[in-house]
């Protein structure tokens, strides 16, 4: 098998490692001392350097994760962008799943929680999950467990009084317009709003 050592841009201590012209990763240059000056590699050698990239492509992700929750289909994509080959990168999620690294379960109950305490609408929360490729079915089970009638109506609230604020120097039909446009940006639908909405500006369409 042919090899070729290839210094990434803008990192003179970082190499791409190249097998039969096919990019299978990046190792630091201290870790291919063994392999810098040659050309060819034996099924012993590529094993050797198989394993250097799948444990250094690991800690890679393990510090990815160390910062903040991600999940499945996010780790999968940070370690595609790192240019680790689809073998090495499988045997990676596959380990960190294993492990409970990754757990697309746990970040949905954790940022579905994290949304309701932010005030986020049930739209605004699917379209953000769905981003990072979580199933739908969990996203669905979580939000039954969490978004309740209560937690729905208390967000609702909190979004009318934060849009009423922005827009109290206006007149009291523009208030209304301008805080239905703001609650549907956000993600509410009219019609779970609407009647909150005229009861806290006492506003009467019959008047306008």
């Amino acid at each position: 098998m042919k090899i070729n050592l290839k210094e990434k841009f803008n990192s003179k201590a970082l190499l791409e490692v190249y097998i039969d012209e096919r990019v299978w990763g990046v190792l630091p240059k201290k870790l291919l001392k063994p392999f810098l000056t040659l050309k060819e590699i034996d099924n012993e050698e590529f094993k050797e350097l198989r394993q250097l990239l799948f444990y250094y492509s690991r800690d890679r992700l393990f510090t990815y994760l160390a910062k903040q929750e991600h999940s499945e289909h996010e780790s999968r994509k940070y370690l595609q962008k790192l240019k680790v080959h689809k073998s090495i990168r499988e045997d990676v999620i596959e380990f960190c799943l294993d492990k409970s690294f990754i757990s697309d379960a746990r970040l949905t109950e954790l940022y579905v929680r994290s949304m309701i305490e932010l005030g986020k609408s049930k739209t605004e929360i699917i379209f953000k999950m769905k981003t990072k490729g979580v199933s739908p079915d969990l996203i669905d089970k979580e939000l039954e467990l969490q978004y309740d009638k209560q937690a729905k109506l208390t967000i609702i609230h909190e979004n009318i009084t934060k849009a009423i604020k922005i827009y109290s120097n206006r007149g009291s039909k523009d208030v209304y317009n301008k805080c239905c446009s703001y609650m549907m940006r956000k993600g509410f639908f009219y019609a779970e709003f609407s009647d909150i909405l005229k009861e806290k500006l006492n506003y009467d369409e019959d008047d306008y």
